[in-house]
């Protein structure tokens, strides 16, 4: 990952759970503005379904599981994320 990816995002549940539970595996995603501003504005939220690989759930999903596998052997990659972000 050499930039921020163009949104915050949290992946809830396991997105490879063999089937599906009470409580689906979801997203939540909120892109960037122009401002950078976090907080405000349009979060969205997609939900796992039977056949999730051509959806929005399974592209972030899957985007993000990439991410994490990153992030996860670098210590210092969200702190060297939030200062870029941050403009530091």
């Amino acid at each position: 990952m050499t930039e921020l990816p163009p949104y915050f995002g949290i992946l809830v549940g396991d997105p490879n759970a063999p089937n599906l539970v009470r409580r689906n595996p979801h997203v939540r995603v909120q892109p960037l503005a122009v401002s950078q501003f976090i907080g405000k504005g349009t979060v969205m939220s997609f939900e796992r379904t039977r056949n999730p690989n051509e959806t929005p759930y399974g592209y972030f999903s899957k985007d993000l599981e990439a991410q994490w596998s990153v992030a996860i052997d670098d210590v210092d990659l969200v702190q060297e994320r939030v200062a870029a972000l941050l403009g530091r």
